[in-house]
C-alpha cells in the first residue's frame, strides 16, 4: 500500500510526463479505517488541483467533500435501499445515511451513481420491485445493476453453501462465469419484469460512447456450450 505521498507523485507524473489531467482511481484507496491516511491523500490531490486546474478524478467511495480536490464524480456501494437487506448483509449504512449523501454530493456539483445489487437470503421478488422506487428516488447521475454472487470464503457464501451446491452453482469454484447471470436471477428467484425495471434505471455512463449494447448477460451454461458472453443491444 503506497504512502500519500507516492500516490500523489504517480499523478503528478502522469500529469507531466503524458498530460493526463483525468483519473480514475479504483481500489481500496480511501479508507474508512485509516482516515489519516485518507485526510493526508486528500491534502495532497487539493495542491495538484491547485497547481493544475484540468486535473480531475472520479472513485468508488462512500462520501467525502472532495469537490475542492476536482472530484467530480464518486460511483456509490449502495447495493439495497431495504433496511433489512442493509442488516442482514452487514453494510454498516442506513437508508437515511444513503439519502443524505446523495443529496450533499449533488448540492457539491459531483454526479453520482449507484450501484445496485439484487439478491439477499429471506426475500421475494416483490421486495425488489418495493426497493425500485426508492432507488428511483435517489435520483442517481446513473445505475449500475448487479445480481448478487455470493463468492466463495464469504460469510454470506457459508449461510447460502447448502442451497447453492443442491443447485449446481459453484461446483468448479468458478463463480465469476455466474456474476450478472441469468442463473444468479432464477437463484435469487428475480422475475425478467423486476430486472427491466431496474435497467430502465441505468443512465448514460461516461463510457458509453465505447459500448454498443445495453446490457451484458453472463450465463454460464450458454457460456460453455458457445464459449460467448451475450449482449443485448
Amino acid at each position: 500500500m503506497m504512502s500519500p505521498q507516492r500516490f500523489a507523485e504517480e499523478i503528478l507524473y502522469c500529469i507531466q510526463k503524458f498530460g493526463i489531467y483525468d483519473f480514475y482511481i479504483s481500489d481500496l484507496v480511501f479508507m474508512q479505517e485509516n482516515m489519516q491516511r485518507t485526510e493526508k491523500m486528500i491534502e495532497l490531490l487539493i495542491e495538484i488541483k491547485q497547481k493544475y486546474p484540468d486535473f480531475s478524478w472520479r472513485a468508488e467511495y462512500r462520501l467525502q467533500q472532495l469537490k475542492r480536490s476536482g472530484c467530480r464524480h464518486i460511483k456509490f456501494g449502495v447495493e439495497m435501499m431495504n433496511e433489512e437487506m442493509l442488516k442482514k448483509m452487514n453494510k454498516g449504512i442506513t437508508i437515511q445515511q444513503i439519502e443524505k449523501a446523495f443529496q450533499m454530493t449533488k448540492k457539491a456539483g459531483i454526479s453520482r451513481t449507484a450501484y445496485i445489487l439484487l439478491g439477499c437470503p429471506g426475500f421475494e421478488d416483490k421486495d425488489y420491485q418495493e426497493m425500485w422506487l426508492k432507488f428511483k428516488k435517489l435520483n442517481a447521475d446513473n445505475y449500475v445493476v448487479n445480481i448478487c454472487v455470493p463468492y466463495m470464503g464469504t460469510q454470506l457464501y457459508t449461510m447460502m453453501e447448502d442451497k447453492l451446491s443442491k443447485c449446481g452453482l459453484f461446483q468448479n469454484g468458478e463463480e465469476g462465469y455466474i456474476h450478472v447471470s441469468k442463473i444468479m436471477q432464477e437463484f435469487w428467484k428475480i422475475s425478467d419484469e423486476t430486472m427491466d425495471m431496474y435497467f430502465l434505471l441505468a443512465g448514460s455512463k461516461e463510457d458509453q460512447i465505447h459500448r454498443d449494447y445495453r446490457r451484458k448477460i453472463v450465463d454460464k451454461r450458454a457460456y460453455d456450450k458457445t464459449g460467448k458472453i451475450a449482449y443485448e443491444k
